[in-house]
């Protein structure tokens, strides 16, 4: 009969935590690598809604955004139908903000249930850029 020997028993415990903690490590960084690429990917600023109120000698847009990027978006225009009109507001990262932007009617025609189209200029991460055209039908 042949006796054999294994390690003891807290040095396989050992191994296994190590291994256990070196495990935990790659996870953390592969998650945490994940999580990064998805957030940052995303460098654009989004209009969820926008109101468009007709009053008489003036209109208030009303525009809610979202900014999922990880740097200050700063609007600068507003254009509608290729009218630009100044805005100065800023969206903190990774948050949304609703934005009212007052326009005067002698500088566009705007009737209610006529059909209009936003634009916003913006600086995100030092690059001027464009939100995607969002249709608003005036009230």
């Amino acid at each position: 009969m042949r006796i054999r020997k294994g390690i003891s028993p807290l040095v396989a415990s050992t191994i296994l935590v190590i291994i256990a903690i070196a495990g935990g490590i790659m996870l953390y960084q592969y998650y945490n690598t994940l999580i990064t690429s998805l957030t940052s990917s995303t460098e654009t600023l989004i209009v969820k809604k926008a109101r468009l109120i007709i009053l008489d000698n003036k209109s208030m847009l009303y525009v809610d955004l979202w900014n999922p990027s990880s740097y200050t978006a700063i609007i600068n225009n507003a254009i509608i139908d290729n009218a630009k009109i100044k805005v100065n507001e800023t969206i903190k990262p990774a948050s949304s903000k609703q934005i009212i932007i007052i326009i005067n009617n002698t500088s566009l025609s705007m009737e209610p249930g006529t059909t209009h189209y936003i634009v916003l200029r913006y600086i995100l991460n030092n690059n001027e850029l464009y939100t995607d055209p969002f249709k608003v039908i005036a009230e």
